[in-house]
């Protein structure tokens, strides 16, 4: 095998592992919607691209060595962009473990908020009970007797 040869299973190699990475990227943009892309990140794919793009240029002239070396760049600015610290960071971070991390400071609070909700809830509930029956004891002081608006049940132990 000649030199020729090597280079050109090199830039091969180095354009399909490009091509995967930038792939794998895509799709792990796409999966993570909250994951916001820097403009480093960006860039890397660009340069990236266009490394890529020269060296299958160079290849189709015959410049396997300039072919070979954008080649190599392009995979290493593809992993770059791959393995950025602020897409590690995100990428193991699901939505789950946050849940696992917050529930126990939060539930706690939170069951203590509903709590004291449906209690102020009852009491406003029962204070316009009580209003309207001041209101209605009011309007009709002088047709009913008391009784009949709020009759009394005693119960009598004999």
């Amino acid at each position: 095998m000649g030199v020729g040869c090597l280079f050109r299973r090199h830039a091969c190699f180095n354009l399909l592992s490009c091509a995967t990475t930038l792939e794998s990227l895509s799709k792990l943009v796409q999966s993570l919607p909250r994951m916001i892309v820097t403009d480093e990140i960006g860039k890397q794919v660009e340069f990236s691209l266009e490394a890529a793009v020269s060296a299958q240029n160079n290849a189709s002239l015959g410049v396997y060595d300039a072919s070979a070396a954008s080649s190599r760049k392009a995979r290493v600015l593809a992993e770059d962009a791959f393995f950025h610290p602020s897409i590690m960071s995100i990428s193991y971070s699901p939505i789950e473990h946050y849940l696992a991390i917050f529930m126990p400071f939060f539930a706690p609070v939170a069951l203590l908020v509903l709590l004291a909700a449906g209690k102020e809830l009852m009491r406003y509930i029962g204070g316009r009970e009580q209003n309207m029956y001041h209101w209605l004891r009011s309007k009709t002081r002088y047709i009913l007797p008391f009784r009949i608006l709020r009759p009394h049940f005693r119960w009598h132990s004999y």
